[in-house]
């Protein structure tokens, strides 16, 4: 069976093949060389390669009106109405519904900088989740911005790498709104945050949504996001990735445009197998339950020197020990894995960009196994961990309440 593709590499290689044959004809018999011939053929080879190039960009302007409408009846799909008084609802509640933001930080590349795979792994999956509907703000912290590397280049990066998976720089070809609208980058002087200061970049007044999806950058989000707007202000999600799936044909699209054949591994593991999140790489919370009320201390661990150091979200355990900073004074009621509700895909198939070495081990270790800071692997962020992990089964899920109906949602919006 040919591939989606084939008419068009077949239609563009005709005409390439043409066209080189006819200028070769003049090229290489230098012997039989007439300018006014070689002039004909030239024209003739550009007009093969217009009619081409032509084709391509009708087809990909086809594509991409299709894939525009199976979003649409996906978004309509994700939330049918429960009943025919619920289908139609109220503008004044429409305009009280929370909105819901991205967070998450990328980082500047400076110049000169070779480009890594897993950079452009990231930023697939940024330009992903600028395309999903369900996201009224997307907010990229950029670290180590620099007067040759900033905001504005980013924003350049992402525009043309737009262009290569959609194949048409006509936006309002398509239909659809422009992609960049809801877009937000903010500079950031130093380089990787921590996991204290990734928080305060979520509850800063740059994030306008009051449902955050504070998450790491190379998490693609689908269609079932959508229920992040219902979201029990008293419940706190977590989520474990579901690895990478090919069987959303817009997430593969995506993907396989801007990365063709760089892959390392053919799949991710799928973390939402386990009861537990064992490790979890997005968090989904009401700005307004952590709006001043986050402790710097809780955000920090002794290190074998003796002093107190940040952790940063990359690092063993950094998760849970986030987890037991943000769940002091128990602020929610439910802390919830909802990875089998809410879909979150990973966009890492290229080997990775760090690694943690023994020289970057510099927390305190507690080897005696009774003690009650003990870890296993000495690599770890210390204890204190909030234990258990968030399971698939918490209050609001014996409540039913995880999630609020339709109609309740705009009257939280103005309470929270």
């Amino acid at each position: 069976m040919l591939p989606r593709r084939a008419p068009t590499i077949i239609l563009v290689s005709i005409c390439c093949f043409a066209a080189l044959q006819d200028l070769s004809r003049y090229v290489f018999r230098t012997s039989d060389y007439d300018e006014d011939a070689a002039l004909e053929a030239y024209g003739a080879a550009r007009n093969l390669l217009s009619t081409g190039k032509s084709y391509v960009r009708r087809r990909k302007r086809w594509v991409r009106n299709l894939r525009t409408k199976k979003n649409e009846q996906r978004s309509f799909n994700a939330a049918p109405p429960t009943d025919a008084s619920s289908s139609a609802e109220p503008a004044s509640a429409s305009s009280q519904r929370p909105g819901v933001s991205l967070v998450t930080s990328f980082w500047a590349a400076p110049p000169g900088e070779p480009s890594h795979a897993h950079r452009l792994e990231v930023k697939l999956s940024l330009l992903a989740n600028m395309y999903n509907p369900h996201f009224d703000q997307v907010v990229v912290f950029l670290d180590g911005v620099s007067d040759e590397s900033h905001c504005a280049h980013f924003l350049d990066e992402m525009k043309d790498l737009s262009l290569i998976v959609d194949g048409d720089d006509e936006a309002s070809a398509t239909g659809q709104k422009d992609p960049f609208a809801h877009v937000a980058c903010v500079g950031v002087p130093f380089d990787q945050p921590t996991y204290y200061q990734m928080f305060r970049n979520a509850l800063s007044d740059a994030v306008t949504g009051e449902i955050v999806v504070l998450a790491n950058a190379d998490q693609v989000f689908d269609d079932t996001v959508s229920l992040a707007r219902r979201l029990n202000p008293d419940v706190l999600i977590l989520l474990p990735t579901r690895g990478t799936s090919w069987t959303d044909p817009e997430t593969k699209h995506i993907y396989d445009s801007g990365m063709a054949k760089r892959r390392h591994k053919s799949n991710t593991k799928d973390m939402c197998a386990n009861a537990a999140a064992s490790s979890f790489d997005s968090w989904i919370f009401h700005k307004s339950k952590l709006s001043g009320q986050l402790n710097e201390e809780h955000f920090q661990r002794l290190n074998k020197y003796g002093e107190m150091q940040f952790f940063f979200m990359n690092e063993y355990g950094a998760e849970h020990a986030a987890l037991w900073a943000v769940q002091r004074g128990e602020r929610f009621s439910s802390l919830y894995n909802a990875c089998e509700e809410i879909r979150s895909w990973h966009f890492h198939l290229t080997k990775k960009t760090h690694k943690v070495s023994d020289e970057d081990t510099y927390w305190l270790h507690i080897e005696e196994k009774e003690h009650p800071l003990f870890t296993r692997d000495p690599k770890s962020v210390p204890k204190p961990w909030n234990t258990p992990a968030p399971g698939k089964t918490a209050k609001c899920t014996e409540e039913g309440n995880c999630f609020l109906k339709n109609g309740d949602v705009a009257g939280v919006a103005v309470k929270v």
